[in-house]
């Protein structure tokens, strides 16, 4: 930061007529993560969304983040998107028991992951089974009160056999008496 006078006198000292001030700038971020899923009861053996967003309130870009997604056992990660490659997010390959995103930069705003995984077929009737996203982030923290850097859904197992049981006779046979 820098700035100057001029006189429309003469100036005897005009050496001092100018000065430079340094200015430290500190990016600072409000920086937050939900879990949601639209189905909170899971049928063993079928398929669960997730909907993760992490959000910057600002006032700055938020930096180095590092997204960390971990199940429960029980439930099976299979895919992460949409918007991985739009919104700049690059994941490690996805497996069963996790994955991790980063993402270099994100503005004031918001990024939305989609996260989906089954539920074993082994899980039994009632159990309950978290899934927990978790960020980190390398921009110093600008929030008010505890961070939001975690957040878990959790869903409820139900079941649904496919059993039935059918009972036929054959007349030829053994005649019906």
């Amino acid at each position: 930061n820098s700035a100057s006078v001029e006189a429309v006198r003469t100036d005897p000292n005009p050496l001092n007529n100018s000065g430079e001030a340094p200015t430290s700038i500190t990016e600072r971020a409000d920086v937050s993560i939900t879990k949601t899923t639209a189905t909170p009861v899971v049928i063993a053996g079928n398929t669960v969304s997730y909907t993760v967003t992490v959000t910057n309130a600002g006032p700055s870009t938020a930096r180095g983040i590092t997204l960390t997604e971990v199940p429960e056992p029980g439930l099976l990660l299979d895919a992460i998107a949409p918007n991985v490659a739009a919104d700049g997010w690059a994941c490690e390959p996805v497996t069963t028991t996790g994955v991790t995103c980063t993402l270099a930069a994100l503005p004031v705003g918001t990024t939305t992951l989609t996260v989906t995984a089954h539920v074993d077929s082994s899980v039994p009737v009632g159990a309950t089974l978290d899934n927990t996203a978790s960020i980190a982030v390398t921009t110093e923290q600008y929030t008010p009160g505890t961070p939001n850097w975690s957040d878990t859904a959790t869903i409820t197992v139900d079941t649904l056999a496919g059993v039935s049981v059918e009972k036929s006779h054959d007349a030829a046979i053994e005649p019906v008496i």
